[in-house]
C-alpha cells in the first residue's frame, strides 16, 4: 500500500474522529490498521477501484438515503456543526472544483452557512478547517 493511500485512509479516519494535524503524524496504531482492514472491506462491498472511489461512492449512497443535510448533520462532531463562527473561531470551507470560502461572523450556526454556500454556488464541500486560538483541525465531508 503507497504511503498516499495510508495518508488518504487516515485523513478520511479524521472525518470520523477529530485528529489535529500534530495527531496524523503519531505511530500507527491497532486502531489504525484496523480501520484499513474496514475500508478494504467497504472498497471491496461497494466494488470500486480505489479508496477515494469507495468514499465517494458511500457518500453518495448516504447522501441519497439521508438528504444533503442530514448527512452534514451526522458527520460533522456537533459542535462543530452548531458552532456559529466569529473573530477567534473560523471557518474555511474546501469544496469540489478547489474552491475555498472562508465564514467568519454572522449569527447562523455553521451547518446553516454552510447548505447556504453549497446551494448559493452550486458547489459541495469537501472538507472543513476549523480554526481557533488553540490550533486547527480539518473534517473530511
Amino acid at each position: 500500500m503507497t504511503g498516499g493511500l495510508l495518508s488518504c485512509i487516515l485523513n478520511h479516519e479524521a472525518a470520523l474522529e477529530t485528529h489535529s494535524e500534530e495527531t496524523m503524524q503519531t505511530p500507527i496504531r491497532i486502531q489504525d490498521i484496523r480501520t484499513l482492514f474496514r475500508a478494504r472491506e467497504i472498497v471491496s462491498r461497494l466494488a470500486v477501484e480505489g479508496l477515494d472511489s469507495a468514499i465517494e461512492a458511500a457518500r453518495l449512497e448516504l447522501v441519497a438515503m439521508k438528504g444533503r443535510r442530514q448527512y452534514l448533520q451526522e458527520i460533522l462532531p456537533t459542535t462543530v456543526a452548531h458552532a456559529v463562527p466569529n473573530a477567534t473561531e473560523t471557518f474555511v470551507v474546501e469544496c469540489k472544483g478547489r474552491q475555498r470560502f472562508h465564514l467568519q461572523g454572522g449569527t447562523m450556526p455553521l451547518l446553516w452557512r454552510l447548505r447556504q454556500l453549497e446551494l448559493r454556488h452550486g458547489t459541495q464541500a469537501v472538507k472543513i478547517i476549523h480554526r481557533n486560538g488553540c490550533g486547527q483541525r480539518e473534517y473530511w465531508l
